[in-house]
């Protein structure tokens, strides 16, 4: 999804799947023995050089995945200002009919902390009733405007 949203937007946009940067389990242990991963160090780097974030999360079972929260805390450890008060559009998907609602609840609260500023967002239900993003959406029409006036909102504030 979110890299079909990036091909909407005006801005010039870089993809970057978190799954690429994905760890071991944060423990300050495993940082006081073997540090921080190099690829968080490149990752927080990618992040400094962003004029903005559109940000997909899938809700699994409730809550966060695991692996993004786990990257998350990785980069907390070399900073605090996350998303460094840039502005961040927030999609969520699920396979169900509430578009990772409560993902989307949760990261409303978290993603501000995180030092995002937060432009819009949008809910993206029933994900996996189509073969790609282009037919979601040609097939979910008001989703589809919705996600176009949001990435509007995005574009007018990097």
């Amino acid at each position: 999804m979110v890299q079909h949203a990036a091909t909407l937007t005006t801005q010039h946009s870089k993809y970057i799947d978190l799954r690429e940067y994905d760890t071991h389990i944060y423990s300050a242990d495993s940082e006081k023995n073997n540090g921080i991963p190099a690829h968080i160090h490149t990752l927080v780097e990618k992040f400094r050089h962003a004029d903005g974030f559109i940000l997909s999360c899938p809700e699994h079972n409730g809550s966060l995945p695991a692996f993004f929260k786990n990257i998350i805390d990785w980069i907390s450890r070399l900073e605090k200002n996350i998303f460094g008060n840039k502005p961040v559009l927030l999609l969520t998907t699920s396979p169900g009919k509430t578009g990772g609602e409560t993902v989307h609840e949760t990261l409303h609260t978290l993603l501000p902390r995180w030092g995002a500023q937060l432009v819009s967002s949008v809910k993206i239900p029933n994900y996996h009733s189509v073969r790609n993003a282009e037919d979601y959406f040609t097939t979910h029409t008001d989703i589809a405007d919705k996600l176009l006036s949001a990435i509007a909102e995005f574009d007018a504030q990097v």
